[in-house]
């Protein structure tokens, strides 16, 4: 099945969402972990409720110009839509994590965190768009 002009720039406006999600959730992981002290898993849980938080504003405008609706009923949607994608996008990072010593890496290092978050992010970010198009943000 193509896409039409209108679904390309919202996958397009998506993925650049999701850009924004990926920083934010990789620099709270970082900070919360280096920084702070925080154990790596539980840095992430923390970084991607704020991601999750940043990416409904900025798709619910951007993405999906959603200008109308029954806000509470969208917020619930999307939160279970990226609940489920969260639990895809953390469950490939534990897995990087629990194989990074195997591979001679540092579970806290940056060049195992950054790897483990792509892998996650990336898993997730199909199931989340295909969730908040036909699910959260409908018209």
């Amino acid at each position: 099945m193509p896409f039409d002009a209108r679904q390309k720039r919202q996958i397009i406006r998506f993925a650049g969402v999701g850009s924004v999600g990926f920083v934010v959730d990789f620099m709270l992981t970082w900070g919360l972990t280096r920084q702070l002290g925080l154990q790596p898993a539980f840095s992430r849980i923390i970084a991607i409720l704020v991601a999750m938080s940043v990416t409904y504003l900025l798709n619910r405008r951007f993405t999906f110009q959603a200008r109308h609706g029954q806000r509470g009923r969208e917020v619930t949607r999307y939160f279970a839509v990226n609940v489920t994608g969260a639990t895809v996008n953390y469950g490939v990072f534990r897995l990087c994590l629990l194989v990074a010593p195997l591979l001679g890496l540092a579970p806290t290092s940056v060049f195992t965190l950054g790897p483990a978050i792509v892998a996650g992010s990336g898993s997730a970010m199909c199931l989340n768009y295909l969730g908040s198009h036909f699910f959260v943000f409908t018209r």
